[in-house]
């Protein structure tokens, strides 16, 4: 799988405790987000110890996917009653896509905050 010149592939440590850098949302599509206050996307520790408890059928090789799955998505989806909710499905299965549902900084957000992944898991694919 290759990944565009401009997406920077990072390890995603899936035991990580603390926050970490997965990727960054590419310009083409944070032009079309509701908010556009950074591209720069993170995954905390907590959320990832939750996604692992809750969705055990996402292995070590998804996780790696991230990067990729926010700077070339198949699909992008805003929340139609939370806009700073944005679901990126990336086809990866023949039926299934890998979903990571982003919260978006918003102007209002302290300045140190950044995209966060809520949560990440297989979702059926969209028809």
């Amino acid at each position: 799988m290759q990944l565009q010149a401009h997406c920077r592939m990072v390890k995603i440590d899936t035991e990580c405790k603390t926050t970490q850098f997965v990727g960054k949302i590419t310009g083409e599509i944070l032009k079309l987000l509701p908010y556009q206050e950074t591209s720069e996307v993170v995954l905390t520790g907590e959320r990832l110890e939750k996604n692992k408890r809750h969705h055990r059928d996402i292995d070590d090789e998804a996780y790696q996917l991230l990067p990729e799955i926010i700077a070339k998505p198949d699909y992008v989806c805003i929340d139609k009653d939370d806009k700073q909710v944005v679901a990126f499905y990336y086809y990866r299965y023949e039926n299934y896509y890998l979903r990571a549902v982003i919260l978006l900084k918003t102007p209002q957000d302290s300045p140190h905050y950044k995209n966060s992944i809520q949560s990440f898991r297989v979702a059926r694919r969209l028809v």
